[in-house]
């Protein structure tokens, strides 16, 4: 099976053999949100995101691409608020 295929939090467990809920009891969260989180029926959240990074190795811009155009658009706010 082509693993690289996957979303990187299914592709991670595979890879390193875990069933939903070690993986789950490892990153402190529970059995249906990495479920969800696997299916992509919800984002990771933002609590999960260092530990979820480090460990498969993705950054963090590619598992939630919103919160940098959220911080982009912020800065951006930012500096029209200050006159730059």
């Amino acid at each position: 099976m082509n693993h690289s295929a996957l979303n990187p939090v299914r592709s991670y467990r595979l890879r390193t053999g875990m069933k939903v809920r070690q993986l789950a009891s490892k990153w402190g969260t529970s059995f249906a949100t990495l479920s969800r989180i696997e299916n992509g029926t919800q984002r990771i959240p933002e609590k999960l995101l260092p530990v979820i990074s480090r460990d498969t190795g993705v950054g963090v811009a590619e598992l939630r691409p919103d919160l940098v155009e959220r911080s982009e658009k912020l800065t951006e706010m930012l500096a029209e608020a200050c006159g730059q």
